[in-house]
């Protein structure tokens, strides 16, 4: 069974794209996850989901960051966003932001 990731009652009022924008702007943030997603108007939104008054997100974090410092940035970020949605953060995996794909360091 396919379900939206969207509450049908929520649709109109979050901005998924904002949401993951936000996200991404905290500089604790180097990515969004791929394993949840919002599949709005035909396209894939990753690392974000809105479903029964929940905002969830999966992110991958500075490994220079503990994980509460993560979460609690993206919280932040988020709160005018979706004020009466409870926000629920997963770090799925660290990184060091200083190295390249191939672990190579700066």
């Amino acid at each position: 069974m396919t379900t939206s990731a969207i509450d049908p009652d929520r649709a109109d009022t979050v901005d998924v794209d904002e949401i993951a924008r936000q996200a991404l702007a905290c500089t604790s943030v180097l990515g969004l996850g791929d394993e949840i997603a919002s599949h709005i108007h035909g396209r894939r939104v990753p690392g974000v989901r809105v479903r029964d008054g929940v905002v969830r997100l999966h992110v991958v974090g500075r490994c220079d960051r503990t994980t509460e410092e993560i979460c609690t940035e993206i919280i932040l970020a988020l709160r005018c966003l979706v004020a009466d949605l409870t926000i629920d953060v997963a770090v799925i995996d660290m990184a060091d932001p200083y190295s390249f794909g191939d672990g190579t360091a700066l």
